[in-house]
């Protein structure tokens, strides 16, 4: 059974709390945009108004930067959830019962954030792997 948060330590700010839960689903959702835009402008000959800047070659500079920034902020976040679930209870995740809000908030966002997490890492993968306007059969 879950601790109280009270018994275990104070609550967290709401602000850790939220950034636990949606950090990593926020960087997951902005690496995902960004690739598809930066792809889409470079793999579309004779774009009106194309730059020069979005080479092949640039295009996956920006996206492996975007990636790894994602990755960086989707850790982050899942370091914050798991400091919120320690802080909130002296129970190991696997046996948690969360019962209240705020350790249910904890736990569901250390969970949704180890998944966007290696989301972003598989999401990642074919920017390194396959050329830019590549395909794959």
């Amino acid at each position: 059974m879950a601790m109280s948060s009270s018994a275990a330590g104070p609550s967290p700010l709401p602000g850790r709390i939220w950034f636990g839960l949606a950090g990593a689903v926020c960087a997951w959702t902005v690496q995902e945009t960004l690739g598809a835009v930066l792809s889409g402008i470079a793999c579309r000959p004779g774009l009106p108004g194309a730059l020069p800047a979005f080479a092949p070659g640039t295009v996956r500079a920006l996206t492996v930067g975007v990636s790894v920034v994602s990755l960086a902020v989707a850790g982050a976040a899942a370091l914050t959830a798991w400091a919120n679930w320690r802080g909130l209870s002296e129970v190991p995740a696997a046996d948690a019962e969360a019962e209240e809000r705020e350790p249910f908030l904890a736990l569901a966002g250390l969970f949704v954030s180890v998944a966007f997490t290696l989301a972003i890492v598989w999401a990642g993968l074919p920017t390194v792997l396959v050329a830019v306007c590549g395909t794959t059969r």
